[in-house]
């Protein structure tokens, strides 16, 4: 007989001084990385912690005073040209109108490039410092899948302070304890995500498959599950993998 969820998830991990653990959930838009993070660390709140690990700053529940500043420098350079203007479209969206709106130049591209890398750094040390105190470290979303890094897919013409950026990602940037990969096919995600094409959310499938292979631990969970069934299997995973 199957555990019922809520006692699944209620039989939280321990707490460890010093052994804290990174988990990251990463999918494509529409699979439902907010909410599993949300719901377990609603489950476990004394022993976890979330931060967002995503590109996106809107979203960041701990982001650089220099980030939050571009963004919003960003968003009223787009203001005119954008449908919804609480969304930001990735730039492999954006339109020709859009790119033009954009400041171009090398000292902006290395600016940019800095604080990327900054802000990175820094939402680390927070994960970091909560692994130190022992958490359980829930991350929506992870920077290692939020670009396209693996050498044979960069473009001859992408500009240098994106491969140096791809570079220091896939070089040096740390992994997560364990990836959380919620998977579902882009049919079933365009259904839960309207706002984006298919194309872009099977980009994005392809390339977390593709860079599984750059983190330890990687584990597919089918997210067109229902969600109790889901919140189950990845609580279950958490355990057996850290806490068993």
């Amino acid at each position: 007989m199957s555990i019922p969820i809520a006692e699944r998830i209620s039989a939280k991990p321990r707490r460890r001084l010093f052994g804290g653990v990174c988990i990251a959930f990463v999918g494509p838009d529409g699979a439902g990385k907010s909410t599993a993070v949300e719901k377990l660390t609603e489950a476990w709140p004394e022993v976890t912690r979330f931060i967002f690990m995503g590109a996106g700053i809107d979203q960041a529940n701990y982001a650089l005073p220099t980030s939050r500043w571009l963004t919003r420098r960003k968003r009223q350079r787009l203001a005119d040209t954008l449908e919804d203007p609480d969304v930001l479209p990735p730039a492999r969206l954006l339109t020709d109108e859009q790119r033009k709106e954009i400041p171009k130049g090398r000292l902006i591209k290395i600016i940019g490039l800095v604080n990327r890398v900054a802000e990175e750094w820094y939402r680390y040390s927070v994960i970091a410092t909560f692994k130190l105190l022992g958490y359980v470290v829930l991350c929506d979303r992870y920077y290692l899948f939020e670009y396209r890094l693996e050498p044979a897919n960069v473009d001859a013409d992408e500009p240098l302070s994106a491969r140096i950026h791809n570079w220091l990602l896939r070089r040096i940037y740390p992994r997560p304890d364990l990836v959380v990969f919620l998977d579902a096919d882009a049919e079933f995600l365009r259904r839960r995500k309207p706002e984006w094409p298919i194309e872009h959310l099977e980009h994005q499938r392809q390339s977390i498959l593709l860079q599984s292979r750059l983190v330890p631990e990687f584990v597919r969970v089918d997210a067109t599950q229902p969600l109790h069934e889901v919140l189950g299997e990845v609580a279950d995973t958490i355990r057996r993998k850290f806490y068993d």
